[in-house]
């Protein structure tokens, strides 16, 4: 609220208020006379005041601070609906990029997951195929050891063959004796006859040619007997025609001490074939 204007009182030291206008020009004034030119102008405008009455004025300025109020607060509520608009514009704004950039991150991470998964699903398809691959080969191995057996080294060929072929060419060199199907049928012998040989199988299997067939690297004519007989037995029977040599009763009978045996000084050579006839004497 205005109120009634109370001028302060001035002193410049001037006795004359109503200084009169000086027909001069300013530069020719003295400070003196410019002081006591600005203290009169100064009690005019006191005076003016003086009679001034701002009751008048009272209602207009209220009327005006009122509407300057309204004004500003229409402006600060055009302010702050402004400024929460922008607020709720930035927050939608915000919140539209956030729930981009969690879209945009979601599907990244669902390709990369997609990825990782492929690419396990891939290595896993490699390794499996592999795996069956390797589990195949193993299975083959297994197969062909039991059907053909492992390799080993076959003496008689000098490479590495089945274990079952390698048996089987060792056990056809032991049999270099056996005898074969055809030879057997040429011997024309009776099942009676067979069994009269008492073989044994192994015997069979490896001696059968010696056995049942005559070996004319061991066995020949006996001018003794006529028989075909084993040549050791044919040369001691051919030896015995021109021993001397006595027999093991004929050698008891003699009742010999071993001094008396040693005593006759004879050799082995002389014993076997004149020994009969040495120890008589």
């Amino acid at each position: 609220m205005l109120n009634t204007y109370k001028p302060i009182p001035l002193f410049f030291g001037c006795l004359n208020n109503n200084f009169p206008f000086i027909e001069e020009t300013f530069d020719s004034l003295t400070t003196y006379k410019m002081l006591c030119r600005i203290a009169g102008v100064v009690n005019n405008i006191q005076e003016y005041l003086e009679e001034l009455d701002f009751s008048q004025y009272k209602d207009y300025v209220d009327q005006q601070i009122l509407t300057l109020k309204q004004y500003v607060d229409n402006k600060d509520n055009e302010l702050k609906d402004y400024v929460n608009t922008q607020v709720e514009l930035a927050k939608n704004y915000t919140d539209e990029e956030i729930a981009k950039l969690n879209l945009s991150l979601i599907q990244f991470i669902n390709k990369q997951i997609q990825n990782i998964k492929d690419y396990v699903d891939n290595s896993d398809n490699l390794l499996k195929n592999y795996v069956d691959e390797e589990l195949k080969k193993v299975y083959n191995e297994i197969e062909e050891i039991a059907t053909k057996g492992i390799k080993v080294y076959n003496p008689t060929t000098g490479k590495y063959d089945y274990l079952q072929n390698t048996i089987n060419d060792l056990y056809a060199y032991l049999r270099y004796y056996g005898i074969t199907a055809n030879e057997f049928d040429t011997l024309g012998l009776t099942a009676k006859n067979f069994d009269d040989k008492l073989l044994t199988a192994r015997e069979f299997d490896l001696y059968s040619k010696q056995i049942l067939t005559i070996n004319w690297c061991c066995k020949m004519y006996s001018p003794i007997s006529g028989e075909i007989e084993p040549i050791s037995k044919v040369v001691n029977d051919l030896a015995s025609l021109q021993k001397n040599e006595i027999t093991a009763q004929e050698f008891d009978n003699l009742d010999l001490t071993a001094q008396q045996f040693d005593d006759k000084n004879i050799s082995a050579y002389d014993f076997d074939w004149q020994g009969k006839v040495l120890l008589s004497a």
